[in-house]
């Protein structure tokens, strides 16, 4: 399991070459073999952009990370973990 930050900006460079490394080393597993999940966090993002604007610009951002996660085969889960410690914290 992959964890990224929605805060960050997905880059080919650097977030899709770890996406392909561990796609690769994985695919040399013998069977059966372990599969890479991928999860991104909101929360940060949703802490820093709230408003009206904020729902524009996490979609944006959402559909950013699914186009360079989904081109590499990896269908990306997006989790808000603050939403869950709060949970838990109650």
């Amino acid at each position: 399991m992959l964890l990224f930050a929605l805060t960050a900006t997905p880059e080919r460079e650097t977030h899709g070459a770890l996406v392909a490394a561990l796609t690769q080393a994985l695919a040399a597993w013998p069977a059966p073999r372990p599969l890479l999940r991928v999860a991104v966090d909101e929360s940060g993002f949703r802490q820093r952009l709230g408003g009206p604007d904020g729902v524009q610009r996490l979609a944006q951002r959402r559909a950013a990370w699914e186009a360079l996660l989904i081109g590499q085969g990896v269908v990306p889960g997006f989790v808000d973990l603050s939403a869950t410690v709060r949970a838990e914290a109650s």
